[in-house]
């Protein structure tokens, strides 16, 4: 897939400044992850902050299987992220434009984002037990897997002119992002927790098809997570 997009450098395109991200925070199951993919209808779907040998890889395909072990790993009260995280993030664009293919050094490529896309990475999130919150892209040996992070930018800063500009319809990626949140509404609902007997909001979203398995996230049973019946 690689072959598809152009070859430029940094100094030719100019940096990619974007502000104002908007950000979605869910686990879904493989089926709901899927019908994400599809929805989007595209195979531009390409990592990024890292090195490749040669032009030819799947980066689509390579995903859905990275996802499907980890859930099946998950499942089966095992915890790995490894694979996932060999093939995240991702940039995801309508088509090539949006991107291009530097080569810094002979047979080493990597792909740089020009115009704004959406950007998916592994999502993680930790629960205070001082405050009792839940916070959002944590690091650390106590952090929860919660499938994935999805974003968007509202803010654009053109590298030809410097201009600011908002991100509209005029932009190609632009579609995208009422359709996300309209999926996200409908295939997912707000995750609420309950911890130490008490009820935990977040922001946090989860597939209406995990509901059925979500209690073997060795994680969640690990600090005494249960999801709350009215989440269902």
């Amino acid at each position: 897939m690689l072959e598809v997009l152009k070859k430029s450098t940094p100094k030719h395109e100019g940096p990619y400044l974007c502000s104002k991200w908007i950000s979605y925070h869910f686990l879904v199951n493989l089926e709901e992850f899927k019908d994400l993919l599809e929805l989007l209808d595209t195979d531009c779907i390409f990592q990024i902050g890292k090195i490749f040998r040669g032009l030819k890889a799947d980066f689509k395909k390579d995903l859905i299987e990275a996802y499907n072990q980890t859930l099946i790993m998950l499942k089966s009260n095992k915890f790995d992220l490894s694979l996932l995280k060999q093939n995240l993030p991702v940039a995801i664009g309508k088509s090539p434009s949006a991107f291009y293919l530097f080569n810094p050094k002979e047979d080493a490529y990597t792909v740089k984002i020009s115009k704004p896309v959406l950007q998916l990475q592994l999502n993680t999130f930790r629960y205070s037990f001082l405050d009792k919150t839940i916070r959002l892209n944590s690091l650390g040996e106590d952090c929860i897997f919660w499938g994935f992070k999805l974003s968007h930018p509202q803010i654009f800063q053109d590298p030809d002119s410097n201009k600011i500009k908002k991100i509209d319809s005029s932009f190609e990626n632009f579609p995208y992002f009422s359709q996300i949140r309209k999926w996200m509404r409908d295939k997912t609902s707000v995750a609420r927790f309950i911890i130490e007997q008490k009820k935990v909001v977040s922001t946090l979203r989860i597939g209406k098809k995990c509901f059925s398995w979500i209690h073997l996230h060795p994680q969640l049973k690990k600090i005494g997570c249960e999801l709350d019946n009215y989440a269902y």
